[in-house]
């Protein structure tokens, strides 16, 4: 699974110099029903509503459909996120990945963070918690991972 030269996620095409160690790949769609958070463990994957109404589609499988094993590190994110209307909040307990803010885009917002040229892999640990202001917002999360130690 790992990648090297562009690569297309959501709608656009990145260039990542090395992300060949990635052998985890995983997405997930949060959609608010009204105000409320849902949080990803970035060990495990795993998504939970923490409050509030958000639909969680997707979760706890990789790309194949098969269950996510435990990973050792996050190799990139990337969030895409439809016409925002509320405020979606990523407030991630790991400094280096996502701490994003979408509020009213009035278009598709697309954001990539990548440990790729920077680190060899930030250490999967802690968590990440995804707020909604407003029912109909919704997010995608595309995570490249690796269970290599």
């Amino acid at each position: 699974m790992g990648q090297s030269g562009s690569t297309r996620l959501g709608v656009k095409k990145y260039q990542f110099t090395n992300l060949t160690n990635s052998d985890v790949g995983y997405a997930f769609k949060l959609t608010a029903g009204g105000a409320g958070v849902a949080r990803l463990d970035w060990t495990t994957g795993q998504v939970t509503l923490q409050s509030g109404s958000v639909t969680i589609e997707d979760e706890g499988v990789d790309a194949e459909g098969e269950t996510l094993p435990t990973m050792t590190h996050i190799n990139g994110v990337h969030l895409s996120a439809g016409v925002v209307t509320g405020t979606i909040d990523v407030a991630s307990s790991v400094a280096s990945l996502p701490q994003r803010k979408f509020a009213r885009t009035g278009k598709h917002v697309e954001v990539l963070n990548t440990t790729d040229g920077a680190l060899t892999g930030e250490t999967a640990s802690g968590t990440v918690d995804i707020t909604f202001t407003t029912s109909g917002d919704s997010i995608t999360v595309f995570v490249l991972a690796d269970t290599n130690a």
